[in-house]
């Protein structure tokens, strides 16, 4: 889980900078979650240690602070194992299957999850849909994002100016146009900070966020967002991911 600071920066990217770039009329409120979360949810296999069900979370949360709707957003590549096989589609209809059969939620929010799973897997496909998923009271939507969230900043030329960076260093990583990597963050995020670190040209913010996309994962993430999103041809970019065509049909 995030440190305090780390979950600040997160609130930022999904609470401020997405919603006000996309057009939300409101700023969500941000909960931190861990994958494991979303493991603990199946009971009928083994519970990742000292890990809340995704259920029990939600549910105390709407105890301290009711909500009308709720997004999950999850990162597809597991980090612990980068090697697994994976499915968007099955970890989407999963999450459904179990947040509707789930012992803990009360209704309506179980009773459309149930709904939404049996809807989704009645698709003869998963693009198989007949308009986009809006959120009515009590329901849940989710995002799955494939690989992971870093893919939205996969920009080379916005982040080489993001980082202050003007020649293209020696030690930067290639690969920004390949559209099949599943670890950007560590492939291209995590060396091109480096490179910016050694350099003796660099933007300040280098120095203030010190760190990498380990330590301070969140930080860079809101940093080099609010960069892209603040050049018209990377906003551009960003706004016609997948990721942000998605969170634009499910955010009010």
């Amino acid at each position: 889980m995030p440190s305090k600071k780390e979950s600040g920066a997160l609130a930022r990217i999904w609470g401020e900078l997405l919603p006000a770039a996309l057009g939300c009329r409101t700023r969500p409120h941000v909960i931190p979650i861990s994958k494991r979360h979303l493991i603990a949810l199946d009971r009928t296999k083994p519970q990742p240690t000292g890990s809340l069900a995704l259920d029990i979370l939600i549910k105390r949360q709407l105890q301290v602070a009711p909500f009308q709707t709720a997004i999950i957003a999850w990162d597809l590549q597991p980090p612990w194992d980068p090697n697994a096989r994976r499915c968007r589609w099955q970890e989407t209809l999963d999450l459904y299957r179990l947040l509707g059969s789930s012992p803990i939620l009360e209704d309506p929010w179980r009773s459309r999850a149930r709904a939404r799973f049996e809807a989704l897997q009645a698709r003869p496909t998963p693009a198989a849909r007949t308009r986009p998923h809006a959120l009515v009271r009590g329901e849940i939507g989710v995002l799955c994002m494939e690989p992971m969230f870093e893919a939205l900043l996969q920009d080379e030329r916005g982040i080489l100016a993001a980082l202050g960076l003007n020649p293209t260093p020696h030690d930067w990583p290639p690969g920004w146009k390949r559209g099949d990597l599943r670890d950007p963050d560590r492939a291209l995020l995590k060396p091109a900070i480096l490179a910016a670190q050694r350099s003796k040209k660099r933007a300040r913010i280098v120095e203030q966020i010190n760190g990498d996309m380990k330590t301070r994962k969140n930080e860079w993430g809101a940093y080099l967002l609010e960069s892209l999103l603040a050049g018209k041809s990377t906003h551009k970019r960003v706004l016609s991911h997948p990721l942000a065509i998605r969170l634009r049909e499910l955010l009010p």
